[in-house]
């Protein structure tokens, strides 16, 4: 699968009205975010809905969240050589562990802010899932509900 950006998430990389004070990076776009896990094929494009079974939330120590609050929200490494990833003393685990059964197919990474449906003003980005390969790297693909899962590593590069 391919890594896919939504066009939120580009126009605030590049920072509004032509000014970037920071927080219109990655990391300010993406603090205290959350990243959903699914079943299936991720959609064409991250401005799409998502599809597949939801089955799983991945928060900091697989803590409670509510949107817009930034606790338990995930908060990622400082750049380094074009790249940005997850802190590796982070623990990033799905909350109350899987929610149905089934096998993970995806993921969405997305703001803190509430988010469903199609949009093409949140910031989201899409991406692959597996224990050896993949945008994401998890401890498990194939899970019941109450499964543990723990992201094991998380990149984002620009190329």
């Amino acid at each position: 699968m391919t890594l896919r950006t939504s066009t939120g998430h580009k126009n605030k990389l590049l920072g509004e009205n032509g000014v970037d004070t920071g927080a219109n990076g990655f990391r300010g776009i993406y603090k205290n975010c959350v990243i959903d896990l699914y079943s299936g094929v991720q959609p064409a494009s991250a401005d799409s809905a998502a599809t597949g079974t939801h089955l799983a939330r991945v928060t900091l120590n697989g803590g409670a969240f509510s949107d817009g609050v930034s606790t338990n929200g995930l908060v990622w490494d400082a750049p380094s050589g074009g790249s940005i990833s997850k802190p590796t003393a982070a623990v990033w685990r799905a909350y109350t562990g899987a929610l149905a059964a089934g096998t993970i197919g995806w993921f969405r990474c997305r703001g803190n802010a509430a988010d469903s449906g199609d949009s093409t003003t949140l910031p989201r980005f899409d991406g692959s899932v597996g224990i050896t390969s993949g945008d994401l790297r998890l401890s498990v693909v194939d899970v019941v509900i109450g499964t543990p899962i723990d992201i094991q590593s998380a990149t984002f590069s620009l190329a």
